[in-house]
């Protein structure tokens, strides 16, 4: 940014001065208060926005009252009277440094602030009315579903007298049910106790009749026993018997092998000594050898 020159300092020193002279007019006519510090009413005015804003977020009936509320006549004037001190800091402060530095920074930043707080007032303000919107359409849906319950509640109470009145009828069927189960219960246990009286008297027969056969049987069974231990007995000394005639047959055998063994043992000694004489009667063949063979012919006849 370019300084600006004497004559231009001058010029804008004297519109900046003619107008502090102009707002200091004005703020002898407004209510007083104490005079607060540019800080102090930038903060004031930015509460007073926000306040308004605050307003603005409620009900539209009741938003409309406290702008009448807000815009009486002392709160304006009061209004006025900080937007006035606003103003006056800023042209002092701008007053200032134009004499100073011959630039206005202060002035353009106090501008930029205004309009930064302006767009992010509106942007603020947007966002609750959208909210405002969204309260709106969330209510209409929260009367819908009001009204669905409700709707599901009478259903419900409906379908609760169905099911009471089904209750009573099932009840009565559920009564004359038991009442039949109760007296065909009571027969079947009269007919089952004949049949069980019935079968404990067959029963009886039965047992009866397995007492007499198990006292026959054991008359039997001694019998047989006192038959077989006869027998047993017999068969005892049958095998006692066949045992001494199996052993002396044994060793009646035994002395025949043994006398066979010695008559085998007597002719093979024999057969051998007949054999060594034809051995010498067929070197000198006579009488001798004729005989020999004759001797040799009969043993082995024998």
């Amino acid at each position: 940014m370019e300084v600006l020159s004497d004559l231009e300092r001058l010029r804008v020193s004297v519109v900046l001065e003619d107008c502090l002279e102009q707002l200091a007019i004005l703020g002898r006519s407004l209510p007083t208060s104490s005079k607060p510090s540019f800080g102090d009413i930038r903060s004031s005015r930015s509460e007073m926005r926000g306040d308004h804003l605050g307003d603005m977020t409620s009900d539209h009936s009741m938003t409309r009252d406290l702008d009448e509320t807000t815009f009486s006549t002392t709160d304006g004037l009061l209004k006025v009277q900080w937007d006035r001190q606003f103003a006056e800091a800023v042209i002092k402060d701008t007053l200032q440094e134009v004499r100073s530095t011959g630039t206005f920074h202060k002035l353009l930043q106090a501008v930029e602030m205004e309009m930064d707080q302006k767009a992010g007032l509106q942007d603020i303000i947007a966002s609750e009315e959208e909210s405002r919107q969204r309260i709106k359409l969330l209510q209409r849906k929260l009367q819908e579903i009001r009204e669905e319950k409700e709707q599901e509640v009478q259903r419900r109470n409906e379908m609760i007298a169905h099911l009471k009145d089904q209750r009573q009828e099932k009840k009565a069927k559920m009564i004359l049910e038991e009442k039949y189960t109760k007296k065909n219960a009571e027969l079947q246990v009269f007919q089952e106790q004949k049949r069980c009286q019935e079968q404990e008297q067959d029963l009886k027969n039965q047992i009866e009749h397995l007492k007499n056969k198990t006292a026959e049987e054991l008359i039997v069974h001694k019998e047989m026993e006192e038959f077989l231990k006869k027998y047993q007995t017999e068969l005892q000394e049958k095998l006692e018997m066949w045992m001494d005639k199996y052993d002396k047959d044994i060793e009646l055998k035994q002395r025949e092998l043994n006398l066979l063994r010695n008559s085998r043992s007597n002719n093979l000694a024999e057969m051998q000594k007949l054999a060594k004489q034809r051995v010498r009667g067929c070197g000198n063949p006579g009488p001798q050898g004729e005989r020999g063979r004759a001797e040799k012919t009969g043993t082995g006849g024998t």
